[in-house]
């Protein structure tokens, strides 16, 4: 029957069947429930669980380890293998297109052995960057590659609830769907539900996804194993919400009461608050700072004549700035992200740089990743200044010749903070992050040229060692970082991805 839907009915997400590489008419039973393994791979079924599954109608399981299933009985169902490539980008495809087909045959094989003849489907991989215009060609080339050495159906798990692409080579797309973007509607018969942690809300909207798969003949809902268990466990009737889903006869979720939400800690208003705070208590008992603060915009000349002359002498302003900008660039990096970066976004970044962020925690680590490189950076410009003007004998003229200009950043990070909790746009986020990053490099221009200005000679050739050479090392970095496609093509996955 589904040869005669696909070829009466193209525009369904799958091609006709005369362009499938391999029969896909085993993955496709009318309504169809998969358990996956993919998301909690320390979660093991038991017997009696997958007996209940079984008994329910659900006859899929979606598996990444496949040695976690070596001594579970799992005769009865058959498997969509989920192999271990993740968040691919169109670089990784094309330059290790020989490894990702090897990866994949060889998860293969092993599955193979553990459920011969079971699987029905091959997840080649997991949310790539499928915008990008090369995706298609470069998912096909992989694809036809492939079919050399396994046949059987290929798919992909989209990061989005309608998949923009269906690339040669493969049978179907997996869209991706939670509670935030059910309203949305689905474009393809087979998707990945990920529930919230608001149970009431996630059945709601998996009673919607039910009602949205009738609009298809045939479809497949893939949900978390362990999460299905464990609603049904808590409301022993859901059991028989799916079989009657599974039988063609949907009936009313039951749904449990409705819980109060939790109240939850913004750490961006906090911090920032913080900050506020030790600005305030620093003007407030420090006299010779709150005298110097508008001296050094509106009475510039003087300030620095001050600094060098060395009437100014204390090093506390600085040392406070100093830190006050470390912990700024925490919460830039912080809240930019939350702004422009989902979640699974987040995930992207973690698994591309696995090194600087911890997985689950993706924020904290940009925090104190944005801390520690302040400190960094605050410091090697620092010791750049004053290691080539003589005439700064004291790191307290240095310190307050540099930080002063990060007062700014500190209005520019507050507006960034207020934009966030507002729901501005992307683009007045990423205005306010260029000026973030434009303060930051001006500060340590100004700072060489106005103490440059009191040496006697060579002048020129300070301004160019410290100036010159800084305007040189930034682009150098911005030209490496914008041609470093290792580098450039996870973060716009990252920002890129819903």
């Amino acid at each position: 029957m589904l040869p005669l839907i696909l070829i009466l009915l193209p525009w369904l997400v799958f091609p006709s069947q005369e362009n499938l590489p391999a029969d896909t008419t085993a993955v496709f039973a009318e309504k169809r429930i998969a358990l996956s393994f993919s998301g909690s791979d320390s979660f093991i079924p038991e017997e009696s669980q997958l007996n209940l599954a079984h008994s329910t109608g659900i006859d899929l399981l979606e598996i990444s380890e496949v040695t976690l299933f070596e001594n579970v009985q799992a005769d009865s169902f058959s498997i969509l293998l989920n192999t271990p490539i993740h968040f691919p980008t169109s670089f990784e495809l094309a330059a290790t297109k020989t490894e990702i087909v090897s990866t994949i045959h060889r998860h293969y094989r092993e599955a193979q052995e553990l459920f011969p003849d079971r699987i029905i489907a091959v997840n080649t991989f997991n949310f790539p960057a499928e915008t990008k215009p090369d995706f298609s060609q470069l998912s096909a080339d992989i694809a036809d590659s492939l079919f050399s050495v396994i046949n059987t159906p290929l798919y992909f798990r989209s990061a989005y609830n309608q998949p923009p692409v269906l690339p040669a080579g493969f049978s179907f797309t997996s869209g991706y769907i939670t509670p935030a973007t059910i309203d949305a509607g689905i474009s393809t018969p087979v998707v990945h539900f990920l529930p919230s942690e608001n149970s009431r809300q996630s059945l709601e909207a998996l009673e919607e996804l039910f009602s949205q798969t009738e609009s298809f003949s045939e479809s497949i809902i893939i949900i978390p194993a362990e999460w299905l268990f464990n609603r049904i466990e808590q409301q022993p009737e859901l059991e028989y919400v799916f079989s009657s889903y599974i039988a063609g006869n949907p009936i009313p979720f039951p749904l449990p009461a409705e819980t109060p939400p939790r109240p939850i800690t913004n750490w961006s208003v906090v911090l920032l608050f913080f900050i506020w705070a030790s600005f305030v208590i620093h003007f407030r008992y420090q006299p010779v700072y709150t005298h110097s603060l508008s001296r050094y915009f509106l009475n510039h000349t003087f300030f620095v004549k001050d600094v060098m002359e060395h009437r100014i002498r204390n090093a506390t302003p600085g040392l406070i700035l100093y830190a006050q900008h470390a912990l700024l660039t925490g919460l830039f990096l912080y809240v930019s992200s939350e702004v422009l970066v989902s979640n699974i976004g987040l995930a992207a970044l973690s698994h591309h740089f696995s090194n600087f962020l911890i997985e689950g925690h993706e924020l904290i680590s940009l925090f104190f990743l944005g801390v520690f490189t302040a400190l960094v950076l605050q410091t090697v410009s620092i010791l750049w200044i004053y290691a080539f003007n003589k005439k700064l004998r004291f790191f307290s003229q240095v310190l307050n010749l540099y930080c002063w200009p990060f007062h700014l950043n500190l209005v520019v990070v507050t507006f960034l903070v207020v934009f966030n909790l507002q729901g501005s746009a992307d683009v007045w986020v990423l205005s306010v992050s260029l000026v973030f990053g434009i303060i930051w490099f001006l500060s340590f221009n100004i700072a060489a040229i106005d103490s440059a200005r009191f040496l006697d000679k060579f002048k020129v050739t300070n301004i160019l060692v410290t100036v010159g050479f800084h305007i040189l090392l930034v682009s150098f970095f911005i030209w490496l970082f914008l041609n470093s496609p290792d580098i450039i093509e996870p973060l716009q996955l990252a920002i890129s991805l819903p």
